[in-house]
């Protein structure tokens, strides 16, 4: 396995950050053979995305090229960073989760929240797990999307 420091992804370009996360996404996380997707439709591949943010390089590549991507996106079209990242748990909270600690570890922190499916009844209840605040600027993830029904539920839910 390659062993990569945080500072050496950082300094990667754009098109070598992204080339890298390709070759280890198709090294680790296609997993071939027969498959139903939460859309109930059949598959004959299947990315596992949690192999890529659970992987110790691939946290590093998947964070930074997310913290490169809200630059581009979120920042530009707002004129602010972001305050919080998050989403429907179990698939977002990996890539939240990690993403928030990189950002803090680049000077960038961001929050992170994890919106359950069913709210709690017990301790602090409620859907939203993590801190979440009204009127955050809020970025909603997914470790892997193909219909987007797990982002709508999320956002809704907010």
């Amino acid at each position: 396995m390659e062993m990569t420091s945080l500072d050496e992804v950082v300094a990667l370009s754009d098109d070598e950050l992204n080339t890298r996360l390709k070759n280890l996404i198709e090294e680790v996380s296609i997993l071939r053979g027969d498959f139903v997707l939460k859309s109930g439709l059949p598959s004959k591949w299947f990315i596992d995305g949690k192999k890529i943010v659970c992987h110790p390089v691939g946290v590093l590549y998947s964070a930074v090229a997310l913290i490169r991507l809200i630059e581009r996106t979120v920042v530009d079209l707002s004129g602010n960073w972001p305050n919080a990242i998050g989403g429907l748990t179990m698939g977002a909270d990996p890539v939240s989760f990690t993403t928030a600690s990189i950002s803090c570890a680049l000077g960038k922190p961001i929050r992170s929240f994890s919106v359950r499916k069913e709210a709690k009844d017990h301790g602090g209840g409620g859907k939203i797990a993590g801190w979440l605040e009204e009127g955050d600027l809020v970025v909603v993830t997914e470790d892997v999307v193909s219909r987007g029904t797990s982002l709508v539920q999320a956002v809704d839910s907010i």
